[in-house]
């Protein structure tokens, strides 16, 4: 009967390698598929350069546009609440008690 287990345990212990090396293969294969698809693709700037109309030169800008980009920006007030604070309660002396022995 020992041989028994310790054949179950050594085709256990192969299907738990067999397992552990079919994930680490599938998981480093993903990775490098998205590695592979990150790099194949264009990047993002260059398709934000591709799809943006040439920009227009200052001078054939209206006049108002200038002044609105002259101006000062107006400042930022934050509001802030005080943080409430409990009342500490105030503690009076402790009562006695007396206890009676029966005897």
């Amino acid at each position: 009967m020992c041989e028994w287990l310790l054949a179950a345990a050594g085709s256990g212990l192969f299907y738990v390698l067999l397992l552990f090396l079919g994930c680490f293969a599938c998981v480093h294969a993903g990775h490098l598929a998205l590695l592979g698809w990150r790099a194949m693709r264009p990047s993002q700037k260059q398709e934000e350069a591709q799809k943006e109309p040439p920009k227009q030169p200052e001078q054939e800008k209206k006049p108002d546009e200038r002044e609105e980009k002259e101006e000062k920006p107006q400042p930022v007030y934050l509001l802030v609440e005080k943080k409430r604070v409990k009342k500490k309660p105030k503690y009076e002396e402790p009562k006695r008690v007396e206890v009676k022995k029966n005897s």
